[in-house]
């Protein structure tokens, strides 16, 4: 039984200190990295994930969930053109949605990379001219 106990308390005696260098390391790492870049980052990898959502879309990826989706409408009873148009909708409000997002991710984007740039020129103001 004492067996037992101390093998117990020495697994969670380095269950212990494994969470305590970890909760070091986080807390060092979160200082270290800064909000900008990680929102800068984020914004790329949206980015990139929009346009190969748009790419997928215009390669037919999903043509067999489409097919099943309209013959399970169709065994409902809607009539052909009901299907086509339903599916049609779907289809659109998804592709304006993925576009207007990767618009306005991508209109982010390109005003942080001008601000950063910007800022690090030293951002030389242009005089006003007086008339």
């Amino acid at each position: 039984m004492r067996m037992l106990s101390t093998l117990w308390t020495s697994n969670l005696t380095c269950e212990i200190e494994y969470q305590v260098k970890l909760r070091k390391l986080t807390t060092n790492l979160r200082a270290r990295v800064s909000a900008k870049h990680v929102t800068k980052y984020v914004t790329q990898v949206l980015v990139a994930k929009k346009e190969a959502e748009l790419k997928l879309e215009n390669q037919k990826f999903g043509e067999r969930k489409e097919i099943n989706r309209r013959k399970e409408m169709l065994m409902k009873g809607m009539s052909e053109e009901d299907v086509d148009r339903h599916l049609d909708e779907i289809k659109n409000r998804r592709v304006t949605n993925s576009k207007r997002k990767l618009e306005k991710i991508k209109g982010q984007l390109d005003r942080r990379n001008e601000k950063d740039k910007n800022q690090k020129k030293g951002a030389v103001k242009k005089p006003k001219i007086e008339a």
